[in-house]
């Protein structure tokens, strides 16, 4: 009987192992199937982000499609740049200023606008490039400050147009690390790209500056004397700014 118990057992266990074995290869077929589906379904959820990219690409260009139409209707192409800038004023509010609350002057605020071909201010956006230049050394002018702006973001940032200000303003300060200019007129250029055109726009202006107690006409980088005007002697003074 214990021999009987025992073969039965062992045919049991042998039974168990037995589907053990056929039962694997179901379940790794049910396994493979599940992701599988997890794998249609993700390429599924992919194709219709996909086909709404593309429907948004199509009608971004319908758009601009539509535009060109427009564009090539008009019987003079250049009338789309009536109100376009042709021209950037410097405004006599620019001049040396005091960043830093000590004695002197540390930067130059430039105040610019772009005009159409009226004369009218243009609120309109672009890269603006702005250098102060220190032309006391006669054959050696040194650029002072430089400020650069290209994103849209800083250059609204820059636009002013309250309570009668229709300008860009535009801070520039001396670096630190340099000498300070010692001349009492500085010479400031502004270039000017528009966005919309692409029409590169320059001016240029000298403005007043005050130089620091303690520094005079003498501290010029060359060793070159200058005059209490911040002139070089005898220099000729046409074309400065009243």
């Amino acid at each position: 009987m214990r021999t009987n118990l025992m073969n039965a057992g062992c045919r049991a266990m042998h039974v168990s192992l037995l589907c053990a074995i056929v039962a694997a290869p179901g379940c790794e077929r049910s396994t493979t199937k599940v992701e599988l589906q997890k794998q249609v379904d993700a390429l599924q959820v992919e194709n219709k982000a996909l086909k709404r990219e593309a429907e948004k690409h199509r009608a971004d260009i319908e758009r601009l499609e539509a535009q060109v139409v427009n564009l090539q209707t008009f019987s003079d192409p250049a009338g789309a740049r009536m109100f376009s800038p042709v021209n950037l004023e410097i405004l006599s509010l620019s001049r040396g200023a005091d960043y830093d609350g000590a004695p002197g002057d540390d930067g130059v605020t430039v105040h610019f606008r772009p005009l159409d071909a009226e004369g009218n201010v243009v609120t309109v956006g672009g890269r603006i490039s702005v250098q102060v230049v220190d032309n006391s050394v006669m054959g050696e002018p040194r650029v002072v400050a430089l400020v650069e702006l290209a994103d849209p973001k800083e250059v609204k940032e820059a636009w002013h147009s309250k309570f009668l200000t229709n300008q860009y303003t535009v801070k520039c300060r001396f670096p630190q690390d340099q000498p300070r200019p010692v001349a009492r007129r500085l010479d400031v250029k502004v270039a000017f790209v528009d966005y919309l055109t692409g029409n590169p726009l320059q001016a240029s202006r000298t403005v007043d500056f005050t130089p620091a107690p303690g520094v005079d006409a003498s501290d010029a980088p060359s060793g070159e004397t200058l005059a209490k005007d911040g002139q070089r002697p005898n220099s000729p003074t046409s074309g400065e700014e009243p």
